[in-house]
């Protein structure tokens, strides 16, 4: 019987499949595993470089054509599953060999049925891109996420079968990837379902290099916070009165950056650039958050 699933959406991202794949493979683990890749209508070559692997017996590809969606992805996915443990990792990352053994021996050793690993970026270094430094210390910190709101960012993330049964799968009113990873991990918290940090299961995320990158990111988040809020009456207010007020908080909270997230000392940025840090993230996180939640507000209640 397969004990682990590891479900990998792609989308557009020929160039990391292969060693994907080989580090999939690689997982240091004695447990049966299959590894599940679902294609979302990739413009590029990626459907056609998975498809070179689906020779292999514990390799499945399929594609996903039906909707536009990394919920929609990942549900084909768990539909597919034969294992006990499903493992998400998205196509454009990169798991540490003990990826899955460091997961599971958590999940294990905190008897719990949901953990979320760490996740880093790299290439990253303190003379390279401020906006890859931004997303290192703003955007993938699992560890907050996890004790924060009882929820995980799925490009490391690991469930029993069974949750899925309970909870049900990824909302896919989401349009695009943005909180349905969170409106998932918040609904299963309400329901009780138990959930551990893994600082040891690492995953590596590439970086977004450029302001366009990153306020393309910032708007798709605020856009699913604003579904997540329209779907939740009491974060709505009657008739939604409380949408002006979260985009405003939006656009004003300070974050704290986390800075052992860095793969490199933080000392090694100089003052000016960690000011540069906390200004550019008010403006390329922060406006491009309130301006996404603030656009879908404005369609909504415009239709």
């Amino acid at each position: 019987m397969t004990q682990i699933s590891i479900i990998t959406p792609i989308y557009n991202c020929s160039g990391n499949i292969s060693n994907l794949v080989l580090a999939l493979q690689s997982q240091d683990i004695d447990r049966t595993t299959e590894i599940i890749i679902v294609d979302n209508n990739s413009t590029d070559s990626s459907f056609e470089i998975a498809q070179t692997f689906a020779h292999i017996p514990n390799i499945t590809v399929v594609n996903q054509s039906q909707i536009q969606s990394v919920a929609a992805t990942r549900n084909k996915g768990i539909k597919l599953a034969n294992g006990e443990i499903l493992a998400f990792i998205d196509g454009d990352c990169i798991p540490e060999l003990d990826w899955l053994s460091q997961g599971i021996q958590c999940m294990q050793d905190n008897k719990v049925e949901r953990v979320g690993g760490r996740i880093n970026i790299r290439p990253l270094s303190a003379k390279g891109s401020i906006y890859s430094i931004i997303e290192a210390l703003f955007c993938y910190d699992q560890e907050s996420a996890v004790n924060g709101v009882g929820a995980c960012i799925t490009p490391n993330l690991f469930v029993k079968r069974d949750v899925f049964d309970m909870v049900g799968a990824f909302n896919e009113t989401f349009p695009e990837a943005s909180v349905e990873d969170m409106e998932f991990g918040m609904r299963a918290t309400r329901l009780g379902i138990t959930l551990a940090y893994a600082d040891k299961a690492i995953v590596w995320h590439p970086p977004r290099q450029t302001f366009k990158e990153m306020w393309h990111k910032s708007k798709r988040n605020g856009k699913g916070t604003f579904i997540l809020c329209q779907q939740n009456p009491k974060w709505a207010g009657k008739y939604g009165w409380k949408h002006p007020l979260r985009c405003i908080k939006i656009m004003i909270s300070l974050r704290k950056p986390n800075w052992k997230l860095l793969s490199f000392p933080y000392q090694q940025l100089s003052l000016i650039t960690r000011i540069k840090i906390y200004l550019m993230t008010l403006v390329v996180i922060n406006l491009g958050e309130a301006y996404g939640y603030l656009r879908s507000w404005i369609e909504h209640f415009s239709r």
